[in-house]
């Protein structure tokens, strides 16, 4: 069993916890706040982590806010990094998917129009920070651009570094794998499957590109964007047909954040499932790396639950 971590480049525990024998890999997210240039940051993260490896998350066509925005019944507008077309109205997600609002339209491609119902107390409002990340799971919806300005630059520094490991965010489609290849021809591809367009692409495209990428169940935003929640099931049940050596990702062991509490029953058993179905590598979410003790405890948790599935192939 292979596990994906990821961690702020700054982080404390980076070093301690590279020495678990089951972690194989680091994600380097590049939506993190960096306090010096690209190369440099990267050099020193590869550096801490060694031997394991370093895999740079790029962003791609995931949707996020420009800059911090209030929404109030004095300011329905927020403004979007990629410019998109969207048949209105729809729905907005964020917070994981918790909660949502409608677009009521899209202007100049990336600015979204918030429908504020009139009822509401003129004390309303909902505060986004800079960069949250949001998602418009309608079938119409169209991204332009794949890879951004910031991803082509973490790109031209690892190609310096002879690194080329890279997640891509959101891949629907055969071009967006060749984008990659074409900016570094040796890059090794962890394509990130978060849509319904996604799994279109792992159906009917994934055979064609599958020497260079590998597949990753990115249940974070998946399970978000699919029509009806069930649906993760023969998503999950599709991605590792397609690839024997998928990563699942994400919504994994999240209770383990509790230190006062047991782990929920329900999520080691979704870990026995995964295991089930095929899965043996998996990458843990932000929340959980991010919290030293949840982390420990849920690679302890996870080594505890695939030695009772070796032992029972339950």
């Amino acid at each position: 069993m292979d596990v994906f971590l990821t961690l702020p480049p700054y982080t404390s525990y980076l070093k301690e916890v590279s020495k678990y024998l089951m972690v194989k890999a680091f994600r380097f997210n590049t939506g993190a706040q960096l306090k010096e240039d690209v190369e440099t940051a990267l050099t020193r993260f590869g550096e801490t982590i060694k031997p394991k490896e370093l895999w740079i998350d790029l962003k791609c066509r995931e949707l996020r806010l420009t800059k911090a925005t209030e929404i109030s019944k004095n300011n329905n507008i927020l403004g979007v990094n990629h410019k998109i077309r969207v048949q209105t109205p729809t729905l907005l997600y964020y917070n994981e998917g918790n909660n949502f609002l409608q677009i009521d339209k899209v202007i100049d491609g990336n600015k979204l129009q918030i429908y504020i119902p009139e009822h509401l107390p003129d004390t309303f409002k909902i505060a986004f920070g800079k960069g949250a990340p949001f998602n418009i799971p309608h079938n119409s919806l169209v991204v332009e651009d794949y890879l951004t300005a910031k991803d082509k630059k973490f790109v031209e520094a690892a190609r310096k570094l002879g690194i080329h490991n890279y997640l891509l965010s959101f891949v629907e489609q055969k071009s967006d794998i060749l984008e990659l290849l074409k900016l570094d021809p040796e890059a090794k591809i962890i394509a990130k499957i978060e849509s319904m367009k996604g799994l279109d692409f792992v159906e009917h495209t994934y055979e064609e590109v599958k020497e260079n990428v590998q597949l990753m169940a990115a249940r974070g935003d998946l399970y978000v964007e699919l029509d009806q929640p069930h649906q993760v099931l023969s998503a999950l049940a599709k991605i590792i047909k397609a690839n024997k050596n998928a990563i699942a990702a994400s919504r994994i062991l999240e209770s383990t954040m509790n230190l006062e509490k047991l782990p929920y029953c329900a999520d080691i058993s979704d870990m026995a499932l995964l295991l089930k179905m095929g899965y043996r590598s998996f990458l843990l979410g932000d929340d959980v790396c991010e919290n030293e003790s949840a982390l420990k405890s849920a690679l302890g948790l996870m080594d505890a639950i695939y030695q009772e599935f070796l032992k029972n192939r339950f």
